[in-house]
């Protein structure tokens, strides 16, 4: 049988247990904490979608010669992260004159910092392409 001398031999040093204190934390805190960073990621995606959603409205347009595209490089409109995530801003928009009301209406919901237009300056033979990430 093994015995336990650590204790019997006062020559030998017990090791006595740090006077510092580990981080501690509650499960409210670390609740909290964890909702941050939910709400957060969610904001990220939701830009994401945004950006997502314009680029692909912007390639298929251009792809299908729809629309004339007046783009800017200075973003005014777009916030940081949207740019950050590869958004650009566009200033007009130009769809032909038999464009119908609630395409239009989605146009300007998706570019609320563009000017939407349906008329006749569309008969350009090549529009301007967009320069989409």
């Amino acid at each position: 049988m093994i015995e336990n001398t650590a204790n019997a031999d006062p020559l030998v040093p017990v090791k006595k247990p740090s006077n510092r204190r580990w981080f501690q934390f509650s499960l409210r805190t670390l609740l909290t904490f964890t909702m941050v960073v939910a709400v957060a990621c969610g904001w990220v995606s939701w830009q994401a979608q945004i950006v997502r959603d314009r680029n692909a409205e912007l390639n298929r347009a251009v792809n299908m010669r729809l629309i004339g595209i007046d783009c800017d490089d200075q973003a005014q409109a777009i916030p940081w992260l949207r740019r950050l995530l590869g958004d650009v801003s566009v200033n007009s928009i130009s769809m032909p004159p038999e464009t119908t009301s609630d395409e239009l209406d989605r146009l300007s919901a998706l570019f609320p910092e563009s000017r939407v237009t349906s008329d006749n300056r569309f008969n350009s033979p090549e529009p301007q392409r967009a320069r989409v990430r």
